[in-house]
Order: structure tokens, then sequence, then C-alpha cells
């Protein structure tokens, strides 16, 4: 098992985001001021659930 237990986790990471808790109430503003800082093609390595390549152009992006 991996120290953090992501992979577990994978399986309701979308819904965890959704809840009102104060650990995620910013967490969609917070892509999208990430998103806002892309300038150039995005290699996102290791991209979890997928989230952030949501907001991005997809021939801007590259999720592996």
């Amino acid at each position: 098992m991996e120290k953090w237990d992501f992979n577990s986790w994978a399986e309701s990471y979308d819904k965890d985001v959704e809840m009102d808790e104060w650990t995620y109430r910013d967490y969609w503003n917070v892509l999208r001021l990430v998103v806002g800082c892309v300038s150039d093609l995005v290699l996102d390595i290791s991209c979890g659930t997928g989230n952030i390549l949501r907001f991005l152009d997809p021939e801007s992006h590259i999720g592996v």
C-alpha cells in the first residue's frame, strides 16, 4: 500500500470534494486559479481523477 493510499481514495474523491467542508470549500476555485496561470501546453502526470483537466482546452493538455 502506498503511503497516502490515494488509489483507494480515488473511488470516492470526486464526491468528497463536493462536500461543503472547509477542506474543500475552495477546491474548484483553486483549480480555476491554477488553470488561469497556464499559458502553454500542460503535461499533467499522475492527474488523479483529472478534475483540473476539465478546465483546460483539450488541445492544450495531456493527462498521464
